[in-house]
């Protein structure tokens, strides 16, 4: 009988160990989850916050005349084109007063109830943190989240709202969590649950978001946004491994009190087991963090292509007049601290319209990609040379 006492002890041990460890391991996979993918979230929303920025300086005066004349389509039409240029996941744009009052919606009668209630919201208690979340509103164009971006130049407008769609988020998300576990984005300033990693949370009758706080085994704020990341483990998940290590200690005893001597083959075996399985689960941990980690190079190596279609005339392949008038200001400071002199060129074609009319626009544009070039070989390296619109360059020496 007290042997049995003491392989029952054992085995208990045994699975109560094993238990301990599947949990602890769990839990790490939770807490390596939620410090991986956060940091994928800031580098997304913060590639996406810096494309809507310098969209909304480049084109601050062409939204403010559209502000002032919201019937003018093709200004409307081209601006909309820049967006989904620089944001290929962009569904809308929506410009509106500094009360927060619409002053137009480019996807005509698509600005739902929600988004025109945060619109108001951020006006009064505007926070450069905010990102909002509509899931399938019934009056609007679809689930996505709005990023908020203040307009400089001055005009009616205050704000640009721009639209995405939830697909990249949801796929980082997804992407990022760790088997039979799920990823909440929950609101940090309300109990509400914004985004799971399996795409928007379930509705209640009125088709809002349940607003229950969650506890999970891991969450960390997300920088740059009112967001936790909450790593929730599916309870089956403890629950199943419990109950296998259950039956496999009943079955170990039961075959112990019935044969005693394969008794120390029989934990050998399991111990082996657990082996197999622990190295199974560092591998599987290893190879996600490596899916994070080439997530994240390819976040940043797209982040620096925007930044310099940003700053470059398409055409030429030349700084635009925005990134010359910064290096005008450098080269003005650095003249003025060494005491040095420089010279600033402005270069247009003569008669260029004639060619336009003439031969077409394809072949002055074929001429202006020619000429930048030239331009470029006439001066030194350390030189800029720009194109600053039609056929107007600009060289500072």
């Amino acid at each position: 009988m007290g042997v049995l006492v003491l392989a029952g002890i054992l085995l208990g041990s045994i699975a109560y160990q094993r238990d301990k460890d599947f949990i602890e391991h769990e839990t790490y996979l939770s807490e390596r989850s939620v410090a991986n993918v956060s940091e994928q979230i800031r580098l997304y929303i913060e590639k996406e916050r810096r494309v809507a920025g310098l969209t909304a300086d480049k084109h601050g005066r062409d939204f403010q005349h559209l502000a002032a004349f919201t019937r003018n389509k093709p200004r409307e039409s081209k601006l909309w084109s820049e967006v989904k240029a620089a944001m290929p996941f962009a569904s809308n744009f929506t410009l509106a007063d500094s009360s927060g009052k619409l002053i137009l919606d480019n996807a005509d009668m698509t600005v739902g109830k929600g988004c025109r209630k945060d619109i108001s919201f951020f006006a009064q208690y505007g926070h450069p943190d905010d990102i909002f979340v509509h899931g399938n509103p019934p009056d609007g164009i679809g689930s996505h989240i709005d990023l908020v971006v203040n307009l400089k130049e001055p005009g009616d407008a205050s704000f640009l709202f721009i639209s995405l769609g939830l697909d990249e988020l949801i796929d980082i998300l997804a992407k990022g969590m760790a088997h039979r576990h799920q990823l909440n984005l929950v609101r940090l300033d309300e109990p509400r649950l914004d985004l799971t990693s399996a795409g928007l949370p379930a509705k209640s009758d009125n088709g809002a978001a349940d607003t229950v706080v969650l506890a999970g085994s891991a969450s960390i704020d997300v920088p740059g946004t009112r967001w936790e990341l909450v790593d929730l483990i599916d309870p089956t998940l403890i629950t199943d491994n419990r109950n296998k290590l259950i039956l496999s200690a009943l079955v170990s005893f039961c075959i112990f009190a019935l044969v005693c001597i394969p008794l120390i083959w029989l934990i050998h075996r399991e111990e082996k087991k657990r082996r197999v399985a622990e190295t199974a689960l560092k591998e599987a941990n290893n190879e996600l963090e490596e899916r994070v980690t080439a997530r994240t190079a390819a976040l940043i190596e797209s982040q620096s292509e925007l930044e310099y279609l940003v700053a470059h005339d398409p055409l030429t392949g030349l700084v635009n007049r925005s990134m010359f008038e910064e290096e005008l200001h450098k080269a003005l400071e650095e003249a003025r601290a060494n005491r040095t002199v420089g010279a600033v060129c402005y270069i247009d074609l003569d008669q260029f319209k004639v060619i336009n009319d003439t031969a077409g626009h394809i072949a002055g544009d074929f001429l202006l990609s020619q000429l930048g070039p030239l331009i470029k070989e006439q001066i030194d390296e350390k030189d800029v040379v720009a194109r600053l619109g039609g056929d107007e360059f600009g060289v500072i020496m």
